[in-house]
């Protein structure tokens, strides 16, 4: 599919407000075109490591409970999530039966599957990947701060200014990571141990942008339910 990715930039918007309905038309879920790509807020894919909360999207992994899921809702679609990276994972639409128009089972996928979510048997849509906005400059100091204060091995025993350095060396980083590691290796003084960095965060918010209310999804209803 060569449909670009979309981008909803507003926090609000990523999350579903709790009286959301979705009780849209019978056609909605067999017309509907799938994007390849949803970019979304980065606390909707929060891990619940670094200080921070679990997103909604990274809690309904599910793929090792399957065929019985957990769903997150995205512009009024439930989805599952069947993992991937730290910040872009695989997803599927939940569909009735009736409305699914694919061409069955697709290899490497799970698409075509059939799934049982609240006692109730769908089938899975086509793969649309879930994938973060960049984060800011900002973002990535306030990560890596945390990354050392609540850090395993990487950080223990070790200087903040050590952590810095060894990250530093990962090609992988994203540019805005790699200015966020010079601004913090610019600092006049740096926490020798990661309770002092803990005392430095103090009160801190650790959120990312995103996680806003999550619905109660067990109140929201599918096309044709």
């Amino acid at each position: 599919m060569d449909s670009e990715p979309t981008s909803q930039n507003n926090p609000a918007e990523q999350t579903q407000p709790d009286n959301l309905c979705l009780s849209l038309p019978e056609p909605f879920a067999a017309s509907r075109k799938w994007p390849d790509e949803i970019i979304v807020e980065p606390g909707r894919l929060a891990w619940n490591l670094w200080g921070d909360t679990e997103g909604d999207i990274t809690a309904a992994y599910c793929a090792d409970t399957f065929p019985k899921i957990k769903t997150f809702v995205h512009d009024g679609q439930r989805f599952t999530n069947m993992g991937g990276r730290e910040y872009s994972v695989d997803c599927y639409p939940l569909l009735l039966p009736e409305h699914y128009k694919g061409a069955g089972k697709v290899p490497y996928s799970y698409e075509g599957e059939t799934v049982i979510h609240d006692k109730q048997k769908f089938t899975l849509g086509p793969k649309v990947t879930f994938s973060s906005r960049p984060l800011t400059v900002d973002e990535e100091i306030s990560l890596l701060r945390r990354k050392y204060a609540y850090g395993g091995l990487f950080a223990s025993g070790r200087t903040y200014q050590e952590m810095l350095f060894d990250f530093q060396q990962d090609e992988r980083n994203p540019e805005n990571r790699k200015t966020a590691i010079q601004r913090e290796l610019a600092r006049d003084s740096f926490p020798k141990t990661q309770p002092e960095m803990l005392a430095e965060l103090g009160n801190q918010s650790c959120r990312l942008p995103g996680h806003g209310n999550a619905p109660d999804i067990s109140q929201l209803g599918l096309p044709g339910m």
